[in-house]
């Protein structure tokens, strides 16, 4: 014997069929286990041309600019990490010093370090 399907029974179905699509989504994330890592950096001036200058930090990473401008130590740094930025190498002719240049990432990258290059 069949059954007959009712009116009410199709009308209730494009709920059902958002009821099943919403709950499908509850199990899709994106990867938020690993924390969001931070870059370390700021701007460099008054370096003579064809000179340059080696900057280093002390989580290990060293950065060659020969212009002025802004630079970024690679790689980002986690969250809570300390830095500490400092000239590793001095351009012929000129004494460059580090201002701010020391800190804890909280949670942006970091962009206030400056490095001012002076004739000797």
């Amino acid at each position: 014997m069949m059954q007959k399907i009712s009116v009410r029974s199709w009308t209730a179905l494009p709920v059902l069929i958002a009821g099943l699509i919403a709950l499908s989504a509850c199990g899709t994330s994106s990867d938020s286990s690993s924390p969001q890592n931070y870059t370390v950096g700021g701007s460099i001036t008054g370096l003579a041309g064809g000179n340059g200058v080696e900057l280093a930090d002390k989580n290990g990473a060293t950065l060659s600019v020969s212009a002025d401008g802004p630079f970024t130590f690679e790689p980002p740094l986690a969250p809570g990490s300390t830095y500490a930025v400092t000239v590793s190498y001095q351009p012929e002719g000129q004494k460059c010093s580090v201002t701010h240049g020391s800190g804890t990432i909280r949670s942006a990258n970091v962009t206030s370090v400056m490095v001012t290059c002076a004739a000797l």
